[in-house]
């Protein structure tokens, strides 16, 4: 057996008794996006698996369906993702408002064509540190008889703001709960313990 020093010369950090020395270098992770950065029409970054200088695009990923005759619902989920924003200027900032405001309008137009607040789609868009990429992600829970209906909802509801957009008022509503829940977060910042900062970066 093959016992890899602890501590000493041969490890990664010789000051340290419980960084190990790393094996062999991490494989690089590329991805398949599914849009170009935000805020521009062909920007990608060099993670991307494939390469516009020859002429390569994204492609659909696989379709995966797990049946199971005990399964009493229907779960969809759409993933998209897209090269990571720097947040360096104004412009950047804005960009990111702007898409947490879409997202903000698009759950809410959903939720209010049931007639219960629990709506079954969930929809997030958040900088993955674990995928190391923007991840964009749709959930449809639904019954398995009306499946076509839940997804209908959805992309009625995305197609009317691909095409229309937002109204005056939805903007002004989530940019008024989007300082709210900035003066709020500023006045428990000292109450907030730092374990909840940790798990929220």
């Amino acid at each position: 057996a093959f016992l890899e020093p602890v501590w000493g010369s041969g490890s990664e950090d010789p000051r340290s008794l419980f960084r190990r020395k790393l094996g062999k270098t991490r494989p690089e992770q590329l991805h398949n996006f599914s849009l170009p950065m935000i805020g521009t029409y062909d920007v990608f970054t060099e993670a991307a698996a494939f390469d516009l200088a020859k002429s390569e695009k994204p492609w659909q990923g696989p379709l995966r369906i797990f049946r199971n005759e005990l399964l009493e619902g229907l779960q969809l989920n759409f993933y998209a993702k897209a090269p990571v924003r720097p947040l360096k200027t104004l412009e950047d900032i804005r960009h990111l408002v702007a898409v947490r405001i879409l997202i903000g309008v698009l759950q809410f137009r959903i939720v209010s064509r049931y007639s219960s607040n629990h709506a079954p789609v969930q929809i997030d868009h958040s900088d993955s540190f674990r995928e190391g990429c923007a991840v964009t992600s749709v959930t449809v829970n639904a019954d398995p008889r009306d499946w076509r209906n839940a997804l209908a909802c959805v992309v009625q509801e995305v197609r009317a703001i691909c095409d229309y957009g937002i109204t005056e008022s939805e903007m002004n509503r989530y940019m008024d709960a989007m300082l709210k829940d900035v003066e709020k977060g500023v006045a428990e910042n000292d109450t907030v313990p730092s374990e909840d900062h940790l798990n929220f970066i």
